[in-house]
């Protein structure tokens, strides 16, 4: 709910790119109970993994990240091709 909350917040700024993405990176904190604060968002995060956890990290973000576009493109066009009765195969 806070990413989209963030997102509108800022949607007069975004730009909206046709077939493209922007990722952003989300920097949060909690506290002594455990309520979410959410201190910035940044637009082109750094995806350096210079420790072993942000090595695993950004390395899953990033395979995730390209794996939802790929997918999503080709359930798109899966997708427009049925509606014109083409089938694969």
């Amino acid at each position: 709910a806070v990413s989209v909350w963030a997102m509108s917040c800022a949607q007069d700024v975004l730009s909206n790119r046709k077939e493209s993405c922007e990722l952003f990176g989300y920097d949060f904190v909690l506290d002594s109970h455990f309520n979410v604060w959410l201190l910035e968002v940044n637009s082109s995060p750094d995806m350096a993994a210079t420790t072993p956890v942000t090595e695993k990290l950004c390395h899953t973000c990033l395979y995730d990240t390209v794996r939802v576009m790929v997918d999503y493109k080709l359930a798109v066009n899966h997708q427009n091709a049925t509606r014109r009765g083409v089938t694969a195969g």
